[in-house]
């Protein structure tokens, strides 16, 4: 339905604005539907090329963390995987939720040595820090390290 509402924008020459992409990409993220989440962060991609000014870097950022993530809920996990990498090389900050969510779903699937890989993805390319909790799951030895140290 969200999709319907933007078309219909566009049919009657209307342009969403950076929020009204966002809350589209969020509903089709949660659905898992990331071919369509590409192609409207695409279109969201070519207006702002003319309205940069309107399409401020976070919110772009948070466009392109709905399309990682809907790679993720549809189990796509190789398809997450490039997008973030494509993030990081366009120079768009993925948000800590795309790293945990991506750490997260390698350890439902039991695949720890993936899991530990983008853990340390997630400290050495971008500022955010793990939630203990996942260190945990992933590093046991590594959370009692660091509470040890003085």
């Amino acid at each position: 339905m969200a999709e319907r509402m933007a078309r219909r924008l566009l049919r009657n020459r209307l342009t969403p604005d950076v929020y009204t992409y966002n809350m589209l990409l969020n509903a089709l993220a949660k659905g898992g539907n990331w071919a369509s989440a590409e192609f409207w962060v695409d279109h969201m991609q070519r207006t702002a090329r003319w309205k940069h000014n309107e399409f401020p870097l976070d919110q772009i950022s948070m466009a392109y963390s709905e399309v990682f993530l809907a790679h993720v809920e549809a189990g796509d996990l190789q398809g997450a995987e490039e997008w973030l990498t494509q993030m990081v090389g366009e120079g768009v900050e993925p948000q800590a939720r795309c790293y945990t969510a991506l750490v997260q779903s390698y350890l439902d699937h039991g695949d720890l040595d993936e899991a530990r890989r983008w853990l340390s993805r997630m400290s050495t390319w971008s500022n955010h820090r793990a939630p203990d909790k996942l260190v945990e799951a992933v590093e046991p030895e590594r959370l009692l390290q660091e509470a040890a140290s003085p």
